[in-house]
């Protein structure tokens, strides 16, 4: 089911400690990816990249990587 070897997942929990409530997923129910979703998760991830402020030089990483690539 997974084929990239650098990933075992066995199962993942989720916990409201407010509710006491939670729910355990286990591995036959999971999925891959569908191309449309990995596209998504790329992206959300690039632009979560690029929202990162600089607090020593006041730039975003978005205004640094278009500062750098003009050079």
């Amino acid at each position: 089911m997974f084929p990239d070897k650098d990933y075992c997942v066995a199962a993942f929990n989720a916990y409201t400690y407010k509710n006491h409530d939670g729910v355990v997923q286990e591995i036959d129910s999971l999925r891959n990816l569908t191309q449309k979703e990995i596209a998504i998760c790329k992206s959300m991830i690039e632009n979560s990249k690029l929202a990162v402020i600089d607090t020593i030089t006041g730039f975003t990483k978005k205004e640094q990587y278009l500062i750098n690539r003009k050079e």
